[in-house]
């Protein structure tokens, strides 16, 4: 009897705890998920510059750069569905990098009209830029990448250069800090 009355007390605190556990863990009433807000930066002063240091400052964030060829920057806030993001494009003599911060504002970057090419090849599975899988788009001699990493997102492109030669001054890009 005593086995019997221990089942039972045993069966009704396991009830109560799950109870407890259910009602602990159930989703808000809004029935929405909230997810975390990526971080937003303050407004900036639009700045144009050949001093990459000084560009960074202002920027916040590590970008790509060309090590071996000089250019000409801009940095700016734009908005982004509302919120603020900071814009860098750093022009060269036949090519654009543009750098955006916060990721989520890629779409600052869509360059209209492009077609999404394939770059696949028998050795290779995609094509990367700094270690970040990147998007190869074009159309007729507009060429254009777009890779991103968890905070910002990237885009070079060109109008004039050819794909091979595209391809290879991109794999040269290195980080700027």
């Amino acid at each position: 009897m005593k086995k019997v009355f221990a089942f039972l007390i045993f069966l009704i605190v396991l009830g109560i705890f799950c109870l407890y556990a259910v009602i602990a863990i159930r989703p808000p009433e809004s029935g929405a998920t909230r997810l975390t807000e990526a971080e937003e930066p303050d407004v900036v002063r639009t700045l144009e510059s050949a001093d990459l240091s000084q560009l960074s400052r202002l920027f916040d964030h590590a970008f790509p750069v060309l090590p071996e060829a000089g250019a000409y920057g801009r940095i700016s806030t734009e908005r982004q569905e509302g919120k603020n993001a900071r814009l860098l494009t750093l022009d060269y003599s036949r090519m654009t990098l543009s750098c955006v911060w916060p990721a989520n504002a890629a779409p600052l970057l869509l360059v209209p009209d492009l077609t999404v090419m394939s770059l696949y090849t028998e050795d290779r599975y995609r094509f990367s830029v700094l270690s970040m899988p990147a998007i190869y788009a074009e159309k007729d001699s507009r060429r254009c990448l777009y890779f991103s990493d968890e905070s910002a997102a990237y885009r070079l492109y060109t109008d004039s250069m050819p794909r091979d030669e595209f391809l290879n001054t991109a794999q040269r890009l290195q980080w700027y800090r």
